[in-house]
Parts: structure tokens; C-alpha cells; sequence
């Protein structure tokens, strides 16, 4: 985790937006596991925060349910749908 945000700090455009991962949360099921976690930016001369919340599920190999392939695992991934960006999703 901690690689993925400094990787998420480094491909900021200007070096002034920091990124975080957080609140992640993985619930395990027999078929699928249910993912869920938070993509925090922050722009570090106005210390303004953006959250983008993620959900979704993992579907577990070798043959995975959704799409009834032979893979490791199969995922689907949306933004979730919260007041603050109820327009734009």
C-alpha cells in the first residue's frame, strides 16, 4: 500500500498534489469478495482534500462467476454514489 501512494504522489503533474489510499476494506466470500476503498488527494499550498470513493467485487478464479472465464480473478470497479458527486456518476 505504501508503494501504491507514493506512486500516486509522483504522478502528480506539479509535485503539489499528494495522493493517499485509505479506508480499505476486503470482505471474502466463496465465489467473489467485496472491495471497497477511498482514493484521497491532497493539494499541499491550499491543504484542500478530494475523496473518490471506490466499490466493487472481485470474482475468485479459476473459473471465475461473472463471466464464466478461466483467470485468477475477475474484477468490476465503480465509483461509488455519494451526495457529493451524485451528478457526476
Amino acid at each position: 500500500m505504501d508503494r501504491i501512494n507514493q506512486k500516486l504522489t509522483l504522478q502528480s503533474a506539479d509535485g503539489k498534489l499528494q495522493g493517499q489510499i485509505e479506508n480499505v476494506n476486503f470482505s471474502r466470500g466463496i465465489f467473489s469478495s467485496d472491495v471497497r476503498y477511498d482514493v484521497v488527494m491532497t493539494h499541499a499550498p491550499d491543504n484542500v482534500r478530494y475523496t473518490v470513493s471506490f466499490v466493487g467485487k472481485l470474482y475468485h478464479g479459476p473459473l471465475t462467476v461473472n463471466n464464466f472465464s478461466f483467470a485468477l480473478f475477475s474484477a468490476e470497479m465503480s465509483v461509488e454514489k455519494k451526495r457529493t458527486n451524485a451528478k457526476l456518476v
